[in-house]
């Protein structure tokens, strides 16, 4: 979704839908029309401030990248099992991570990866606006903070319990601050129980 949220873009997560096209709307979600994306089993997608930049991830294929609002698109990397993007605003930094694989992130709008991290069970990452800090987390409810790109630091959050499953993770960015908002599954059995953790210690 863009920042106004006029542009936004979907895919269709998991094997359960088939092979389909990315969606797109122009008026907030009023209407979806298909890109021109190949149709794949998609697994995450982002987009840029403006919705110019997008990327979208697949379950055993490349990373797909668009320019220009999903006009056209351009397959990047290499087949992988993709699980999770994130871009920064400007669409300039990326980051992907790979289910039993390593997290990637790209510099020049997505054209090109680098592996950084070793191999975990990835099941989240998000990325800020100004593409200076990363937050990603694992099956086993680690959480990597990375600044800038290239360094790493990490730590594990002492006061989850531990049945705790870390779904998800998201910015809330401001120009001097920064809020992490993290959602656990308490009860990955039934699928309920949803929480949230915020933090502002990144």
């Amino acid at each position: 979704i863009s920042a106004n949220g006029v542009i936004q873009y979907a895919c269709a997560k998991g094997g359960g839908a088939g092979q389909i096209p990315i969606y797109k709307s122009v008026d907030s979600g009023t209407t979806w029309v298909a890109t021109t994306s190949p149709s794949l089993v998609w697994s995450g997608i982002d987009t840029s401030g403006t919705g110019s930049f997008v990327t979208a991830i697949t379950t055993g294929d490349q990373i797909y990248t668009s320019i220009d609002a999903g006009v056209t698109w351009i397959a990047r990397d290499e087949a992988r099992s993709w699980n999770g993007v994130s871009i920064s605003s400007s669409g300039t930094f990326q980051v992907a991570i790979v289910n039993n694989g390593q997290i990637y992130a790209s510099v020049d709008s997505g054209v090109t990866w680098v592996a950084k991290e070793t191999n975990r069970q990835w099941r989240c990452i998000s990325i800020n606006d100004l593409g200076t800090t990363q937050i990603a987390c694992d099956i086993n409810r680690v959480l990597f903070h990375q600044f800038p790109l290239d360094r790493r630091i990490s730590f594990t959050i002492d006061a989850i319990d531990s049945d705790v499953s870390l779904i998800d993770t998201a910015f809330t960015v401001e120009t001097t601050t920064a809020e992490l908002v993290i959602l656990h599954d308490y009860d990955l059995s039934q699928g309920l129980n949803f929480t949230m953790t915020r933090t502002t210690e990144i």
